[in-house]
């Protein structure tokens, strides 16, 4: 014979309805033990720095998804191994002791819109800001260096495509196209100025020219523009990040543990 009483769901229930003030009072405590524990813990500042980003959209027209690819170009430039390296060595320069683990796990980039958000955290305000701004100004460096490629790249690549123009009206004489390039009408009207044998040499000395400019654009376009708003200011007073976890957290184990309490039945 089974002598063990079968569980009633409605008799739970009603156990745990008359026994509110256990579920709150250990919820309470709970989330108030994850607010002590955090401000035990020792306090982080953060600091932060904006780059600002820019098309001029008169120069070139771009669709939607070659917007959004140029502007994450950028950002993986800016969180890219040879910006953090150089951030890393200054700061080390400078006597700040930091590894690249503990860079990528003290700083964040955040997107939104034209700004890309840089932040940095660490228990020493000033430490962070310096080391935020730091890394703004070689991203906006590197960034400003490999735009320069970019730019250059564009004009020899106006340059090969206007040579390669020229061509046509030495090997066959096929009339001009109706919608030429951009590039090709101002070669086309000097091409009888040129010989083959003028044209083949050119075409044979732009190419690796072009490809080393195109590799250290690092897959900018010319169109971009990059602004530094203002340095980051050493914060006075530290984040809050993780007091609403713990709180949270805490209050779930609470609920959790006055849940299992409130179901215990009661000593006959």
């Amino acid at each position: 014979m089974n002598n063990q009483q079968e569980f009633s769901p409605l008799e739970a229930v009603e156990r745990l309805f008359s026994r509110w003030w256990i579920i709150v009072l250990l919820t309470v405590l709970g989330g108030l033990g994850g607010w002590t524990y955090h401000h035990f813990r020792s306090p982080v500042y953060e600091a932060k720095a904006e780059l600002v980003i820019s098309m001029d959209f008169s120069k070139r027209e771009l669709t939607q998804y070659e917007e959004d690819y140029a502007f994450g170009t950028v950002g993986a430039l800016i969180i890219s191994n040879a910006v953090r390296d150089q951030v890393i060595a200054k700061a080390q320069a400078d006597g700040i002791q930091i590894t690249l683990e503990q860079f990528v796990s003290e700083s964040f980039l955040e997107g939104r819109q034209s700004v890309w958000e840089m932040r940095v955290r660490d228990a020493d305000p000033t430490i962070a800001a310096t080391l935020v701004n730091s890394w703004a100004e070689t991203a906006y460096q590197t960034l400003t260096d490999a735009l320069a490629h970019a730019v250059k790249a564009e004009q020899l690549q106006a340059q090969v495509d206007g040579w390669q123009a020229c061509l046509p009206t030495y090997v066959t004489p096929t009339p001009v196209p109706e919608q030429p390039s951009p590039y090709s009408f101002a070669w086309n009207e000097n091409c009888e100025n040129y010989s083959i044998t003028d044209i083949e040499n050119a075409l044979a000395e732009l190419p690796p020219e072009l490809s080393a400019e195109a590799s250290q654009s690092q897959g900018l376009i010319s169109i971009l523009e990059f602004a530094l708003p203002e340095t980051a200011a050493v914060p006075d007073q530290p984040v809050i990040y993780s007091q609403g976890k713990l709180v949270l957290a805490g209050a779930a184990i609470g609920f959790v543990i006055a849940l299992w309490v409130a179901s215990l039945k009661r000593k006959k």
